[in-house]
């Protein structure tokens, strides 16, 4: 009985970890493929990218608040409570990463008072000017992954997620180095890859979850706002 419980739990789980890590790998790959360009370059998405993660993972462990309510509400079989806890956490999230690029965006004339060398400050403002609007996006996506967690279904987030990750690498290729005719951007082409690749996430998780509650015969994404 409790192994078959450690199962279902494993398989709920790994999935969750898998995506949650993948999350990191963004900015890592940012990291390596920009390295090729200059030791600057390097420091400068480097830099601005740590204090990117600041923010990122502050609205993320916020956002993860409506996982388990949704949860429980779920495993009372109460579709409409779930939904309205889908509607609302939407409401918070959009507010709190509203709130949250507002103070990132404070950030930056401090930036000078770091201890970095001007040179890198000049990349680091490039590349944290673009990724921004990675965190809009980003926003709709957690809103979304922790609805689908909520009620279970883990995988596709982890799938999207990885995908995502692949996105990422292609568009780097092609915007920093400029491959396929395209110009060479540099640090502006990682971030702007960043921003592309959060938003092909955001629109394909959005689409699974629309298509599971047209099967789950409940409302679609649209009515919930109906209330």
């Amino acid at each position: 009985m409790l192994l078959e419980h450690y199962k279902k739990t494993i398989r709920l789980a790994v999935p969750v970890m898998i995506a949650q890590a993948g999350q990191m790998v963004v900015q890592f790959a940012d990291n390596i493929m920009v390295g090729h360009l200059g030791t600057e370059e390097l420091a400068g998405v480097s830099f601005a990218g740590n204090i990117m993660l600041i923010g990122f993972v502050f609205f993320i462990c916020f956002s993860h608040g409506a996982t388990p309510f949704i949860g429980q509400s779920f495993g009372k079989g109460n579709t409409r409570e779930v939904l309205k806890w889908f509607k609302h956490s939407h409401y918070l999230n959009m507010a709190v990463g509203g709130l949250t690029i507002l103070l990132m965006v404070l950030v930056v004339p401090f930036m000078d008072h770091m201890g970095q060398d001007p040179s890198i400050l000049v990349y680091a403002r490039e590349y944290y000017w673009i990724s921004l609007a990675s965190i809009i996006p980003a926003i709709f996506f957690f809103t979304i992954k922790n609805f689908s967690e909520g009620i279970g279904i883990t995988k596709y987030a982890m799938y999207i997620t990885l995908l995502t990750n692949l996105v990422n690498i292609f568009l780097n290729w092609l915007l920093i180095y400029g491959k396929w005719g395209l110009p060479q951007m540099g640090v502006a082409g990682a971030a702007l890859a960043t921003v592309i690749a959060q938003a092909f996430s955001a629109f394909y998780c959005f689409l699974i979850v629309r298509i599971f509650l047209h099967y789950w015969k409940t409302a679609c994404i649209y009515s919930i706002y109906k209330d």
